[in-house]
Formats: structure tokens, C-alpha cells, sequence
């Protein structure tokens, strides 16, 4: 079984490096259709695979039964640091030349702040918050009709508008459907699925399908940045309901059209991928202090479409530099000093899973 282990290595090292180019392109959506509907693109699948291949590898009782152990400490790190090091750095930016005490007293504001923030699940620290949910939730929903129930609850969020971004609520339920597909995947069904999907028959007119269902939906005007980010009410994106969720079901659609494609295209002998996707976790964490300098540097530097292509480079860059051993380590070591505080000395060995 090790060429699966590859393969599935190497989709995860996909998806974590477009999730990192996703975020770096967004500096420069605003400055060219190509660019955009390459994010737009992007947006209708990568979050909904992951999701998708973080439930099948969640199908052991231990990851299960380990999830807030596992990834809680990953969590609260991701959001607290996340949160703390923007604020500082948008502040130091914003007051070149402040006086260090006047900057150590806002900084204690902005520790307060970022404490706050783990409430919020700021930045990408969303999907791990989610993604203990799912891994607790599953269980409870393990059989094929509750796929069907999930699909209708992702549906009708975008109606309430109490639920939203704080604490992930919105894209935990929204997200879920593909995270319970995975789950109710054993592996000789999901081996089913990918040898099926290799087939030129099946996976060519699912990429024609979904590049006319992108292309329909644009021309529809519904197919929007709120829609794809799963966290907007249907309202306030300026729909009705029949209309958002026929939108977001369309969104599920080609999804799935385009999870075929990569299925079906990814290589199943490792690649450079398939390291990003073995150490997917620390890349994920540590991309997202990049994030406000890149922002800075949008600002700053007067970005324009020339980033566009450049942040191809940076994105594999950053999957190099945080899938490196080194920096697994530091994750772990601070996942397991904030595990010991949380839930004291740890017993047995590390949860065997690599996810997201």
C-alpha cells in the first residue's frame, strides 16, 4: 500500500501549497480578471478536498478519540499567533520610529486582543478549529443518510445570520458535507473512486463541466468571494434564500467536478508534494504569519500584476521552508507545551494521522 500513501501525500501536498498560493495571490485579485478567476477557481475546490480527504483519513477511532489533543494545541497557537504578530506588525509599520515603551504598552493591548481572537479563528487557523468539529461530529453522523441531512444543514446556514466567522460556526457547517463524504469512504471504496477518476472518460468531461459551470455562474453573477469563503449569510451577500442556496449547491457541484480532475491527474509515485503533504500541518501554521507582511509589502512596495506570477515562487517557497524538518519540530514542540497545559502529561505516542 505505500504507492496510496504517496499518492495521497501528494494530493495533500497540492492542495496545502494552492491553499498558501490562494493566500498570496489575494493581494493582487483586484488587478486583473485572469488573476481573479484564478482565485475564484481555486476557491471552489481546494478547501472543500481538503475537507473531503481530512475525513478519510478520520476514519480511525485513535484520530478520532485524539482530535482536540491532536490539533487544539496547532489551534490556539495558529490563532493567537496569528492574531498577535499582525496587530504588531501592522502597528510597527503604521509608527515607525515609536518610542519601545510606547510600543510594549500596545503591545499588552494586543496580547488582551489576540487572546480574545481564539474565539474568532482569525486567519487560517479556521480549517483546524473545523476540522476537531468533523472529527468529533462524524462519528455521530456516520451513515450514508446523514450525508444528506449534513448537505441540507450547509444549506440552510446561509440563511441564519447569527451563525457566521466566530469560532468557524458557518464553514464547520458548511464544509462538513465534504469532510462526512470522506468519512464514509472506506479505503477499498475511495481506491474505487481514484482509479475511476484516472480514466480520460471521466475526468475530461468533468473538467469541461466544470469550467461551464465556473464560466455559468459568473455570467450569473452569483459566484462571489463570501459565497466560496462559506462564512456570509445568503443576505448579506444580497440574496434570497432559494437563490443563495441554489448558489452554494452549484458551488458544492463544481467542487466535486474539479476533485475528480485532481484525483484523477494527481501522480501516485511521490513527488515533491508528497513531503509538503506528509508535514502539511507546520506549512499550513506557519504560512499564515507571512500573511500581513505580505500585506505590508502589497502597500509598500506598490504591488502590481507582476506579483501575480511571482507569488508561484513564494508559495512553493513557503512549502519548502515550513515542510523542512526543522520547523515540524518547533510545531511540535509548541503543540506540546500548550498540550501539556491544557491536558497534562501525554500518554502513548503521537496520533499516527497527517492532517489537514
Amino acid at each position: 500500500m505505500r504507492h496510496r500513501s504517496e499518492y495521497l501525500d501528494n494530493v495533500k501536498g497540492l492542495l496545502v501549497f494552492l491553499v498558501v498560493l490562494a493566500h498570496f495571490l489575494a493581494e493582487t485579485t483586484g488587478l486583473s480578471k485572469a488573476v481573479n478567476a484564478v482565485y475564484i477557481v481555486l476557491y471552489t475546490f481546494h478547501v472543500p478536498l481538503f475537507a473531503f480527504l481530512s475525513g478519510y483519513l478520520s476514519r480511525s477511532r485513535r484520530a478520532r478519540e485524539q482530535a482536540p489533543r491532536r490539533f487544539l494545541p496547532s489551534y490556539l497557537f495558529a490563532a493567537f499567533g496569528f492574531s498577535l504578530f499582525s496587530d504588531l506588525v501592522f502597528h510597527a509599520y503604521a509608527h515607525p520610529g515609536q518610542p519601545l515603551g510606547d510600543f510594549l504598552a500596545q503591545g499588552l493591548h494586543y496580547l488582551g486582543k489576540a487572546a480574545l481572537s481564539v474565539f474568532l479563528a482569525p486567519g487560517p487557523s479556521w480549517f483546524l478549529l473545523s476540522l476537531i468539529s468533523w472529527r468529533l461530529l462524524a462519528p455521530r453522523a456516520g451513515r450514508k443518510r446523514h450525508l444528506l441531512w449534513a448537505l441540507l444543514a450547509a444549506l440552510l446556514a446561509g440563511g441564519v445570520g447569527e451563525i457566521g466567522y466566530a469560532l468557524s460556526l458557518s464553514r464547520t457547517v458548511v464544509f462538513f458535507p465534504f469532510f462526512l463524504a470522506g468519512y464514509l469512504l472506506d479505503e477499498e471504496a475511495f481506491g474505487r473512486l481514484a482509479e475511476k477518476a484516472r480514466r480520460p472518460a471521466v475526468w475530461l468531461p468533468a473538467a469541461a463541466l466544470f469550467a461551464a459551470g465556473v464560466y455559468g455562474l459568473r455570467r450569473l453573477g452569483v459566484l462571489g468571494y463570501d459565497l466560496l469563503y462559506g462564512y456570509t449569510s445568503y443576505e448579506k451577500m444580497g440574496f434570497g434564500f432559494f437563490q443563495g442556496a441554489a448558489a452554494r449547491l452549484g458551488v458544492f457541484i463544481l467542487a466535486g467536478l474539479a476533485s475528480v480532475c485532481v484525483l484523477g491527474l494527481m501522480p501516485r509515485k511521490a513527488t515533491v508534494l508528497a513531503r509538503w503533504g506528509r508535514r502539511s500541518l507546520p506549512v499550513y501554521v506557519f504560512h499564515s504569519f507571512l500573511l500581513p507582511l505580505v500585506a505590508i509589502g502589497e502597500t509598500a512596495l506598490e504591488i502590481g500584476l507582476w506579483y501575480a506570477p511571482l507569488s508561484l515562487v513564494f508559495a512553493a517557497a513557503a512549502c519548502v521552508l515550513f515542510s523542512s524538518s526543522g520547523a515540524e519540530r518547533a510545531l511540535g514542540a509548541v503543540s506540546a507545551g500548550v498540550g501539556r497545559l491544557l491536558f497534562g502529561k501525554r500518554e502513548g505516542e503521537e496520533d499516527p494521522d497527517r492532517a489537514p
